[in-house]
């Protein structure tokens, strides 16, 4: 999911870091989706 990849690469330039859980929580999906899209 690029939404996924924008999130985590978003945050990332503001210095900060996301969890599976914080996106998952971000986009209302299961934390299992976004590990299964993260590899």
């Amino acid at each position: 999911m690029k939404k996924i990849a924008r999130l985590f690469r978003e945050a990332y330039e503001q210095n900060a870091l996301l969890t599976h859980s914080d996106v998952a929580f971000l986009l209302h999906v299961s934390t299992a989706t976004v590990s299964k899209q993260v590899v």
